[in-house]
């Protein structure tokens, strides 16, 4: 028999790619590398506070960590120079790439103290193992009696304010990081109701459950609300006594902005999500046009020549190219889409304000300070209504019309617009309108100005 040919090397068409993969990764790494550090630096002002800290009266001091908790992999000292060899694959070891490689020497870190005095586990030598990526870790023998959820459920239990607290603290650094790198955006949902809870439910069940959801109820307490939360987590707000729409809202925007969210959408109670990508799709919008705050036109008979349910007539549509924009004669606040950026700077809704002209104002106060377009031409997707709806005889069943008020909140939302703004929010000397071509100009500069801050 002749011995087999050599095999030739593959083609450039092949290598290529790999490569590009490769740097790819490569740079990954060193930049999570570079979060770890940043994230370890963190961690260490928080030790060294805790470790100067002691309490009075019946509590006892800070202790210790145990010599055999300080072996712990879940301590890592700030002196340890690592790339998480745990996390690193082999393919990395490529002669050509750039990066250090360096091993993780177990050294006692500086005593971390705590509250608590934890409870000492006697480490195995496979608490000290190497695992490799994909390879099952076992657990220690206090644990093996329960599944993997029930065991961190346990732990946390035990360690609760203490070993645990630092590692949520590394965490939520890291996340905070890695937001900031990569534009990571967290959408947050809030829904405003009032006495309509056939309207609410239908309303809840339309929303992903994926997103961060909050509700605030300004109206009769529902008996529903734990059931509801047991299908998907949300934030529920009752209000003792009923506040308005606008206090209400801020609410949403208070509690969603605490958690972290970036885009923040609020929708009032009698909207349906028919198409979840409605979310992203305003966010894409956003990130296209440099426009931080759009409004879903087409609830009730604005913009549809005065006819529910009618059609959509908007003043006239913007085409980007990547996405068509339209804008409308008048501001509609069932559906609300605000980037955590215009609510920073512009701030939230009036509450001087009682269900009358409140969205008006925050519009026109976003529009202002740069954010946002023209009094008269209020934006929203050209095809909004392929994702949202209302629900048929709304504003028969609207919870501030029939109030004695509304006529008395109208006449006073439209006193404080004209004294802030030195304008009428409608009727009579009214906020001038702009042309078709100021805006189209405007509209230019907010989308180079996006382009430029990218």
């Amino acid at each position: 028999m002749t011995s087999p040919e050599q095999l030739k090397p593959p083609s450039e068409a092949f290598i290529i790619p790999l490569l590009e993969l490769r740097n790819y990764y490569a740079s990954m790494v060193q930049e999570y590398q570079q979060l770890f550090i940043e994230a370890r630096s963190q961690l260490d002002h928080v030790e060294a506070l805790l470790s100067s800290w002691s309490y009075s009266d019946d509590h006892e001091p800070i202790s210790e960590l145990e010599d055999d908790q300080v072996g712990s992999q879940l301590f890592l000292a700030s002196n340890h120079q690592s790339t998480l060899e745990s996390f690193t694959c082999k393919s990395l070891e490529h002669k050509n790439l750039d990066l250090e490689q360096k091993e993780v020497f177990p050294e006692t870190p500086e005593p971390i103290t705590d509250a608590i005095k934890p409870t000492v586990i006697s480490p195995s030598e496979e608490t000290h193992k190497s695992f490799r990526k994909g390879e099952e870790v076992p657990m220690i023998a206090q644990y093996k009696s329960l599944n993997r959820m029930g065991a961190l459920r346990l732990f946390f239990d035990e360690h609760a304010g203490t070993a645990c607290h630092i590692v949520y603290l590394l965490l939520s650094i890291m996340l905070q990081y890695v937001r900031l790198l990569y534009n990571i955006c967290v959408i947050g949902v809030g829904i405003v109701t009032c006495n309509r809870p056939s309207f609410f439910l239908r309303s809840f069940k339309s929303i992903p459950k994926e997103l961060e959801l909050v509700v605030v109820n300004d109206g009769a307490d529902f008996e529903d609300i734990e059931r509801l939360n047991k299908q998907r987590p949300f934030t529920y707000i009752h209000n003792s006594t009923n506040v308005g729409v606008g206090r209400s809202k801020n609410k949403l925007f208070k509690v969603l902005l605490d958690k972290g969210c970036t885009d923040i959408f609020i929708v009032e109670d009698d909207i349906i999500v028919k198409n979840g990508d409605v979310f992203n799709e305003y966010i894409r919008a956003r990130n296209i046009t440099g426009i931080h705050h759009f409004n879903f036109g087409y609830h009730g008979p604005a913009n549809k020549n005065g006819i529910s349910g009618g059609v959509p007539v908007p003043r006239y549509v913007v085409d980007y190219g990547e996405i068509k924009i339209a804008f409308n004669m008048h501001s509609v606040g069932a559906f609300c889409y605000y980037t955590k950026e215009v609510l920073t700077a512009v701030g939230l809704i009036d509450e001087a304000y009682t269900n009358a002209f409140e969205h008006v104002d925050h519009d026109y106060r976003i529009y202002k300070a740069g954010y946002g377009t023209p009094y008269w031409h209020f934006p929203d997707l050209a095809n909004s209504t392929d994702y949202l709806d209302e629900i048929e005889c709304s504003e028969a069943s609207s919870a501030i019309r029939p109030r004695e008020d509304w006529r008395d909140n109208i006449v006073k939302g439209a006193e404080l617009f004209i004294k802030k703004h030195g304008v009428s929010p409608a009727w009579q000397n009214c906020v001038p309108d702009t042309g078709e071509p100021e805006v189209r100009k405007l509209l230019k500069a907010l989308y180079k100005k996006n382009k430029t801050t990218k």
